[in-house]
């Protein structure tokens, strides 16, 4: 069995699509992270084998690492929150490391819906910091960083130096085309 740190990666699925792909492409391509870590991906997993009324939280209930992207919207609710909220919320209870990212400038929080805005609060009551992001050619290299970060405070995994050179010389070869979902291939 693979002791591979599995990073639950947790957005609306939509609107951030590609930032999702760009995450789960880094983890699983990066030299570093492909050692150490697997992305999971909610709509990637495979069908629960039970009937589940959130099956979502039961993926979670299985990773090591929680990464949450904002960006404008809150999602469709379940209940009282959306899935994307409900996801944070149980990573909390399971006190898994939180890594958070926003998309868009402090400019753009006025045009977040109020969902957005009162999880951005709550997040930050919570005591995290976030970093913000504009597109995923900048998230990558942040996420490579703060994942790297994460690994090496919570669980003792250091990345050498070999391997940060070799990641920033991934990131930097790889295209947008390259890195892009592309919809219309099965």
């Amino acid at each position: 069995m693979s002791d591979k740190k599995r990073i639950f990666i947790s957005s609306v699925q939509k609107e951030l699509e590609l930032e999702r792909a760009a995450v789960a492409g880094l983890i699983s391509t990066d030299p570093f992270l492909i050692q150490h870590c697997e992305p999971v991906l909610f709509e990637k997993e495979p069908p629960p084998p039970h009937p589940a009324r959130q099956p979502y939280l039961d993926c979670l209930r299985g990773c090591s690492v929680y990464v949450l992207l904002l960006a404008n919207e809150y999602g469709p609710p379940d209940g009282e929150l959306s899935a994307t909220h409900h996801e944070y919320r149980q990573a909390q209870q399971l006190k898994l490391p939180t890594i958070v990212f926003i998309k868009g400038m402090a400019d753009a929080d006025k045009v977040r819906s109020a969902e957005v805005r009162d999880f951005i609060g709550e997040i930050k009551k919570d005591g995290y910091t976030y970093r913000r992001f504009h597109d995923r050619e900048d998230l990558k290299p942040e996420m490579l960083r703060a994942l790297a970060r994460t690994l090496n405070d919570t669980f003792g995994i250091k990345v050498t130096s070999a391997e940060i050179d070799e990641g920033r010389h991934l990131i930097d070869a790889a295209s947008s085309f390259e890195s892009a979902v592309l919809a219309d291939v099965t």
